[in-house]
């Protein structure tokens, strides 16, 4: 897969798997300036997100650039908790349930995570975020939205990974990036706190979900009175 170049020795055909120039150039500034382990989260998020914007419909260069980031942000702090920008989920915006492909899950109170196979920091954070579901009991419920993969993909990724036990309900599966457009995702993985169908909270990026200061703070978001 190619990265940085420059679009003058590349086919037309091949223009699409590169970087801008302009991109490199913001990658190479960031490395030299404050090198690999100290480059901000969230300025590389928010260069990400405006990137899927721009190339909507090119899922292999989005994967680069969460490839890019997942690389060079090793070290970096957790992200911390913002108000979203939609109140709402739209009908099907979490895709359909890996249990039952005809219904499409409708969230009232708990946690919702988007995350990939591909995608490193989600897979490290999936034992904890079922860890924090068992400390929420009945106050809420965890859904974990894979994004651009087939059910095979997940299947065969469930069945090298026995040690995730997670529930084939509350996997959901048929979201792209046009959805995450939509929700004004940033990258993966991506959290959201949902009340009373609801969303209340955000996080862009991995958090200590095992925390139980984390856990008893979402607990009562999730049960505090409208």
């Amino acid at each position: 897969m190619a990265a940085c170049g420059s679009f003058k020795k590349t086919s037309a055909t091949r223009r699409s798997d590169l970087l801008s120039p302009g991109a490199c150039a913001w990658i190479r500034s960031r490395i030299i300036t404050v090198g690999l382990n100290r480059i901000k989260l969230g300025d590389a998020r928010a260069f990400i997100g405006n990137k899927i914007v721009k190339w909507p419909k090119n899922a292999t260069r989005v994967k680069l650039l969460f490839w890019i980031l997942a690389a060079i942000g090793p070290s970096v702090a957790a992200s911390e908790w913002t108000k979203p920008e939609q109140q709402a989920l739209a009908p099907g915006a979490l895709g359909q349930r890996l249990s039952d492909p005809q219904q499409s899950p409708q969230p009232s109170t708990g946690v919702i995570n988007f995350w990939a196979t591909w995608c490193a920091p989600c897979v490290k954070e999936l034992p904890d975020l079922l860890a924090l579901e068992q400390s929420l009991g009945s106050a809420g419920s965890l859904w974990l939205v894979n994004v651009g993969e087939s059910v095979e993909q997940i299947e065969r990724f469930a069945a090298d990974n026995p040690a995730i036990q997670w529930r084939r309900d509350q996997i959901t599966v048929g979201v792209g990036f046009a959805e995450m457009r939509a929700l004004a995702l940033r990258g993966l993985p991506s959290t959201f706190l949902i009340r009373d169908g609801q969303l209340i909270a955000r996080a862009d990026g991995v958090r200590n979900w095992a925390d139980p200061g984390e856990q008893a703070w979402i607990k009562a978001q999730l049960t505090a009175p409208r």
